[in-house]
């Protein structure tokens, strides 16, 4: 019995090491330039294809750097990268989806394969999109304003509607796929039960010229004053928090069950995009200075009970940590599922990996292109024992 343990113990330590295995997914909307010395001409997919498709979709081991695989081509539209179908619910990612910059197109990507799977024409360009925590649905928002749901594996389209007076700029599921917040260019966040956009009867997708119908919210915010640049939703599903960051300067916090502002903190820079990690205790701002800011929520114990006022200059400035490093804006962050490393993509062409508790660079991946998607995810099985001899790991 004693001899049988310490095996037991291993087998247990393997599988947690296991499940510990994250991946960095990265995207842009930019353009890939020519290599240096690469031929200016010539035939079939010589620099031109590759200026057009960009530098792809590229799956990085978040711990050492490496680049497992890409997938190509890509050129996805800021906000428009995400993982659907296939195992959502058991926390085992499908496939790789992004939206088309240039054209009305959604594309799927499997992950152990580098070529399109699968593409789906949209009724128009989206520039935001997101999977349902398990998979199964997908939303995207246009330059319209206008927003879109439908099923991943079949392509069916469930509703199109009236979502905002703008271009929509983000989009976020809550934890448990009940609701759909939307925020836009209008300043206005919105928030969208999902059973009801699945009880609409198929006949009200003609209800206006454009296919679209005007569907109510089940909630408006109209907190920021500028364009939303970010959503992220925290535990608790419906009952839950949702985080909102805008080129306004602030961030804020909401409560979606009783519909109120719980807090607000002014940035000394515009937010472009934020992440709070999976315990909701730190709450992480990507500034349009290059500065990423750590806000430590628990030190806001009111928050529970939404009685917090942010009118203390003192007291936000006291829980505000700066990560300096990025010469240019920060484009998007990302946090491990631990919450101990945070990921930071700018507009300088590079994603740094920080240690969250010192505020220090670990390590740099370089870019020949400005990265802004980015994702954290769980190592799919499909990636287990990919190498590359690839790796554009460098120290900071």
């Amino acid at each position: 019995k004693s001899r049988a343990e310490p095996k037991q113990s291993t087998q247990h330590r393997t599988k947690m090491a296991h499940s510990a295995q994250e991946i960095v997914l990265t995207a842009s909307s930019y353009a890939a330039m020519p290599k240096s010395g690469a031929h200016s001409g010539g035939g079939g997919g010589g620099s031109g294809a590759s200026r057009e498709d960009g530098a792809g979709i590229l799956a990085y081991d978040l711990r050492s750097g490496q680049l497992l695989r890409s997938y190509r081509p890509a050129r996805v539209a800021a906000q428009a990268l995400c993982v659907a179908g296939g195992g959502g619910c058991t926390g085992e990612p499908g496939a790789v989806v992004g939206a088309a910059v240039r054209k009305p197109a959604v594309s799927a990507w499997l992950w152990g394969r580098e070529h399109v799977a699968s593409r789906s024409i949209t009724r128009e360009r989206l520039l935001a999109l997101t999977a349902s925590p398990c998979g199964t649905f997908l939303a995207g928002g246009a330059l319209s304003g206008n927003l879109y749901l439908w099923h991943f594996t079949s392509g069916k389209l469930y509703q199109a509607w009236n979502g905002h007076y703008k271009k929509v700029t983000t989009l976020a599921f809550t934890q448990d796929g009940s609701l759909l917040i939307t925020g836009a260019e209008d300043a206005l966040v919105q928030v969208w039960s999902l059973a009801r956009l699945l009880s609409l009867s198929e006949s009200s997708l003609a209800s206006s010229s454009d296919g679209t119908t005007s569907v109510p919210p089940l909630r408006s915010w109209s907190g920021h004053t500028l364009p939303i640049t970010d959503v992220k939703c925290g535990l608790g599903g419906a009952h839950g928090r949702v985080y909102t960051s805008s080129l306004d300067f602030s961030v804020k916090v909401w409560d979606l069950i009783r519909g109120t502002q719980l807090m607000s903190v002014v940035f000394p820079a515009a937010i472009t995009c934020i992440q709070v990690n999976t315990i909701e205790s730190m709450l992480f701002a990507g500034g349009s200075d290059g500065h990423v800011y750590r806000l430590d929520l628990q030190e806001h114990r009111s928050l529970e009970t939404g009685s917090y006022e942010s009118d203390n200059q003192k007291s936000k400035q006291h829980s505000m940590q700066q990560f300096v490093g990025h010469k240019m804006g920060v484009t998007q962050v990302g946090i491990s599922v631990d919450g101990s490393l945070l990921i930071s993509a700018s507009l300088d062409k590079s994603v740094r990996v920080w240690d969250v508790h010192s505020c220090q660079t670990l390590r740099v991946l370089s870019s020949d292109v400005v990265v802004d998607s980015l994702l954290v995810l769980p190592k799919p099985v499909e990636l287990d024992g990919v190498s590359s001899s690839e790796s554009i790991l460098s120290t900071g």
